[in-house]
């Protein structure tokens, strides 16, 4: 459904070693959220701290085959299709 009204696109090639790069990244900017605290820099450390929760979700969504196009609320597209698969995730894995 997404895939049809363009809300998302599918990756000719994805797979770990894609989402592993995004989650890299998101890893560093983590760091950077970090540091920024210790010195206390409030905006510049909400800023990063999102962009690697972002970035995290974007790597749920490339390990699932797809990415978020650059439009208009793709983040938000990008954030809800990582927390669904997560929860499909600990429902499949309750129901076990």
């Amino acid at each position: 459904m997404l895939e049809r009204r363009g809300e998302v696109e599918r990756l000719e090639v994805a797979g770990s070693s894609v989402a592993a790069t995004c989650l890299a990244r998101a890893e560093e900017r983590l760091t950077a959220a970090r540091l920024l605290l210790e010195a206390r820099l409030w905006p510049p450390a909400y800023t990063s701290a999102y962009d690697a929760y972002r970035m995290a979700a974007e790597a749920i969504v490339v390990a699932l085959g797809y990415r978020g196009p650059a439009v208009a609320g793709a983040h938000r597209i990008t954030l809800d299709i990582a927390r669904a698969a997560a929860a499909i995730r600990v429902v499949t894995e309750a129901l076990a």
